[in-house]
């Protein structure tokens, strides 16, 4: 059942959604061989987890629409440390920058930082390669990531998906020890979701900028209950 359901992650793209149709249409994937579901599991050339495997993530598990399949490359142990969403707009205003680079500093060798896409405050994050783990909505470019972590819905050399660029955030949330958001608008889709995550309690933490539209979407979590983020320190405590 395992490779069937990687054979149908390959089949669909990674797409969530085409992926639960067929599951609801054929509950035990029989309309997929086994023998050449197996053949496809083997030719990947990065780790996978399903959620059959006892590694799977129980937050995950616990997801409204729980990832069935995920690629990983990189040091997959990481994913048993506490670790920090960074998650921020697509501009890097220079306080954004100050922000980070102390953050990125400051912080112990235990406590990861996490981030997603390669746009503005986080592609800044990336940017200075002290980050540890990447979620992305497309699938890997690359075999080699050394000692970081990357992870997609999306099967290797696949290309972009909107959708599962916005489920990478979840599950990077989801997974998250705590989450810091940095100058995020309102209006940006992810803020959606980040106040349903304050809503039930979610350990969140932002950085006002108050003369700044751009940062709208983080004062609004201060309404919900997210803390304003002082410093590494504060973070957990």
């Amino acid at each position: 059942m395992r490779e069937k359901l990687i054979a149908l992650s390959l089949l669909k793209k990674g797409n969530w959604e085409e992926m639960a149709e067929f599951i609801k249409k054929d509950p035990e994937l029989n309309r997929l061989d086994y023998e050449t579901s197996l053949a496809l599991t083997n030719q990947l050339e990065c780790l996978v987890l399903t959620l059959f495997d006892d590694d799977y993530p129980n937050v995950w598990r616990d997801m409204p629409q729980p990832p069935f399949v995920v690629y990983l490359i990189g040091d997959i142990s990481l994913l048993n440390d506490d670790f920090i969403a960074v998650i921020g707009g697509k501009s890097v205003p220079p306080f954004a920058k100050s922000v980070i680079n102390k953050l990125i500093y400051d912080k112990t060798e235990d406590l990861k930082i996490a981030t997603g896409s390669e746009m503005g405050i986080e592609e800044y994050v990336i940017a200075t390669e002290r980050f540890d783990i990447q979620f992305i909505g497309r699938g890997f470019d690359k075999t080699d990531v050394g000692d970081k972590l990357l992870i997609s819905e999306i099967p290797p050399e696949d290309v972009f998906d909107l959708s599962a660029f916005y489920r990478s955030y979840k599950l990077m949330c989801e997974l998250s020890t705590a989450i810091i958001i940095i100058s995020l608008s309102a209006y940006d889709r992810r803020s959606h979701y980040l106040n349903y995550l304050a809503d039930i309690g979610k350990e969140i933490y932002v950085v006002p900028e108050i003369k700044s539209r751009m940062s709208k979407g983080g004062l609004e979590l201060i309404n919900k209950g997210a803390k304003i983020f002082f410093g590494i320190d504060e973070v957990g405590n």
